[in-house]
């Protein structure tokens, strides 16, 4: 009769160990950031491009300072008027920002605030179709908040997944990329420009408003639900109930210096209207 040793008590507690380290090691870094209008505005592929060119070298920064298309991390406080996208030319606020920050930035469209991330999986690998999304906001009107589900992103420029050298590490010169094919590629890790929102000041018909009178109105309109924390999650399903998540968070409010602009295009703009409401009756 054959005899079996029974499994020593220490062999499940190093399995437990080894599948709590496996766990462990999958990281999601979350950077806040100011991009270009997504929708239109020229500079949006360069800035991508540069926000993968950072995270990939292990920088916060990237392109040429004082252009549009430079990629920098986000401060902990933004004002309101960061985080608008415009149909007309604009940015950080500002009409006419060729004017104000130079010719590079004359055709920009707003600024949307994205959350870019590197996903890396330090051994364990994953695949882009796993990978969520949440937008949230504090803001009583929840007008920004917004979800992705498993499986809406996929593999592109701006989100790239990358398969390790014989390092088997991120970095080093000997990675692949992935910037096509179906989303449930296995990769190593993940590097993504992000998601993100923004408010849309616009003109309605016949409002008879300069673009500047609508930024400015629109911001003083935020004023009542303002400062408003934005919290970003991105979150793995990594199968089996194992998840692994990566949250970043901003506060958005008008900046102190900016209180007495907000309310003056507020008031001349309601100045405005009421004149043409006279003139109309």
């Amino acid at each position: 009769m054959k005899h079996c040793m029974p499994p020593r008590p220490g062999a499940a507690l190093l399995a437990l160990v080894l599948a709590l380290a496996s766990h462990a090691q999958v990281t999601i870094d979350v950077f806040p950031t100011l991009a270009p209008n997504s929708y239109g505005s020229p500079s949006f592929a360069a800035w991508t491009d540069n926000a993968f060119a950072a995270l990939y070298g292990g920088s916060l920064v990237a392109g040429d300072v004082g252009t549009p298309s430079y990629f920098s991390v986000a401060p902990a406080t933004l004002a309101a008027t960061d985080v608008f996208v415009t149909s007309f030319p604009s940015w950080r606020g500002f009409a006419e920002p060729g004017t104000v920050f130079g010719p590079a930035f004359a055709n920009e469209l707003g600024n949307r605030l994205h959350f870019a991330f590197v996903a890396d999986g330090h051994g364990r690998q994953f695949a882009l179709s796993q990978l969520s999304f949440a937008f949230g906001t504090t803001d009583p009107a929840h007008t920004l908040d917004f979800t992705f589900a498993a499986g809406d992103y996929n593999y592109s420029a701006s989100y790239v997944g990358i398969l390790f050298g014989a390092d088997n590490q991120l970095g080093g010169g000997d990675d692949l990329f992935v910037t096509s094919g179906a989303n449930t590629q296995l990769v190593d890790a993940v590097i993504g420009r992000g998601s993100g929102n923004a408010w849309w000041p616009e003109h309605t018909v016949g409002d008879g408003l300069s673009d500047q009178a609508v930024l400015d109105l629109t911001a003083a309109a935020l004023l009542p639900s303002l400062s408003t924390r934005v919290t970003a999650t991105y979150t793995l399903d990594l199968g089996g109930g194992d998840t692994v998540a990566g949250q970043a968070a901003v506060t958005i409010i008008p900046e102190p210096s900016t209180y007495a602009l907000l309310l003056g295009g507020a008031a001349a703009a309601v100045v405005l209207w009421r004149r043409r409401r006279r003139a109309t009756t």
